[in-house]
């Protein structure tokens, strides 16, 4: 070409930029989802995926799989408690005059049959709590129930530090008081998260002995009002005075009922608050 001609011509030519339209926009993955997440993740990477529509399509997806876990939960816990029995007392409290089963005998009797169905349980202590208040000089014994399925459960007992004998004086080192305490709500705690009750094994050979039996008519009307608490303090209220009144009897049999029909109670009222 002629060097004349090559002169005419520019140094450089601008060249634009492609322009697409959406719709000109590759599919982001042309791979069918297999789940739920897969999608959610696959639309997440697509340019043209509304965030929000994402965000309110995993929210539906947890609650979904929350759900699932807490009914899985459920049934284990049934089919757990179905094969616990009584635990039969191996100590006895001086102070109050009664026997009590040892945390250890507790373990023993129950943990190989809850571990069988996955569940399975620890213990923490607080000494505050902006949404529950632990009150003054009080400890806090937290337990967590869990699941294999990913669902869990926390209960806690509020315990004055145990530093005090049968006379009422101060036996017990800061330390030992809290160590003390520790174990008395762990105990009680593993009691009460799977509904288990203990027995007075008098003769030796682990037989129930469920003492007198309450009348029929007395139990129903506490159930009834049990079942019938407006809110939490009316339920402790109303439980305490009739399981006192089982324990004055040593009715293990209405001990059981009266936790059946709290632990209702309290799921109907957390339903009621949502």
């Amino acid at each position: 070409m002629d060097a004349k001609v090559l002169e005419q011509e520019p140094t450089r030519i601008e060249v634009p930029e492609p322009s697409f339209s959406k719709r000109d926009v590759p599919a982001v993955s042309q791979v069918a989802p297999t789940n739920l997440m897969q999608a959610l993740a696959i639309a997440a990477a697509d340019p043209r995926m509304d965030v929000a529509k994402v965000k309110e399509l995993y929210a539906i997806h947890k609650e979904m799989m929350d759900r699932e876990a807490e009914l899985a939960f459920s049934d284990a816990m049934a089919k757990a408690q179905a094969e616990m029995q009584p635990v039969a007392n191996n100590a006895y409290n001086d102070h109050t005059k009664s026997g009590y089963a040892k945390l250890e005998a507790i373990d023993r009797a129950i943990t190989p049959i809850h571990t069988k169905y996955g569940l399975s349980m620890s213990y923490d202590t607080e000494t505050r709590n902006d949404a529950d208040p632990v009150p003054d000089g009080m400890l806090r014994i937290v337990a967590w129930v869990r699941h294999s399925g990913g669902h869990k459960e926390r209960h806690h007992i509020d315990l004055p530090p145990d530093d005090a004998g049968a006379q009422g004086k101060v036996n017990k080192t800061g330390v030992q008081a809290r160590g003390s305490s520790n174990a008395y709500g762990r105990r009680y705690l593993k009691l009460m998260a799977f509904n288990l009750s203990t027995f007075d094994d008098k003769d030796g050979n682990s037989s129930r002995n469920n003492g007198t039996r309450m009348e029929e008519k007395i139990l129903a009307d506490y159930l009834a009002a049990i079942d019938g608490a407006g809110d939490e303090p009316e339920l402790l209220k109303t439980f305490g005075q009739a399981w006192n009144k089982a324990e004055d009897l040593k009715d293990k049999d209405a001990q059981r009922q009266l936790i059946n029909a709290r632990d209702l109670c309290r799921k109907k009222l957390k339903e009621a608050r949502r």
